[in-house]
């Protein structure tokens, strides 16, 4: 299956780098005029922070840079890994650059980091279908594993 655009998925890479960049950048841009800065905001966006930074690193540390690729697409000769963190989500990379966005929104009291962060939650909804796709081709229990494990976040979605 071919990804959008580009053949191996390239254009997902693409759009996800931009959004990541742009999710840095939004607390520059005032939209909609400040929001109020509670203490509560700072701490949740804190925590969200750190736990979003804590699964994204736990995920890259237990796949390994022999299965590592930014594409939808598995590199040749990579193995499942349902172990460590991919044995409570299958996208902890993805869920940890979510909470961490979701986390910078509320620390720097971004409504636009926070709608860019939600644009890149619908990425990834579309870049793991594609991902999931060639994974269920590429290994017979990939269907199973999905039934079982979580897709962003341990005990969530």
């Amino acid at each position: 299956m071919s990804g959008w655009p580009g053949r191996r998925g390239e254009g997902y890479v693409v759009v996800q780098i931009i959004l990541l960049g742009l999710i840095a950048l939004a607390p520059l841009i005032k939209v909609g005029g400040e929001w109020p800065a509670p203490l509560v905001f700072t701490i949740a966006g804190l925590v969200l922070g750190a736990l979003g930074g804590g699964l994204a690193l736990a995920g890259l540390l237990h796949l390994g840079a022999d299965n590592l690729s930014a594409l939808p697409q598995p590199v040749a000769g990579a193995h499942l890994i349902e172990s460590g963190i991919y044995g409570r989500a299958r996208h902890p990379i993805y869920g940890g650059l979510l909470l961490g966005g979701a986390g910078w929104a509320l620390l720097t009291h971004s409504l636009l980091a926070l709608a860019l962060t939600a644009a890149l939650w619908a990425l990834f909804e579309f870049k793991t279908r594609h991902e999931e796709a060639a994974l269920r081709r590429m290994f017979a229990g990939y269907a199973a594993y999905a039934g079982r494990v979580k897709k962003f976040w341990p005990y969530l979605y």
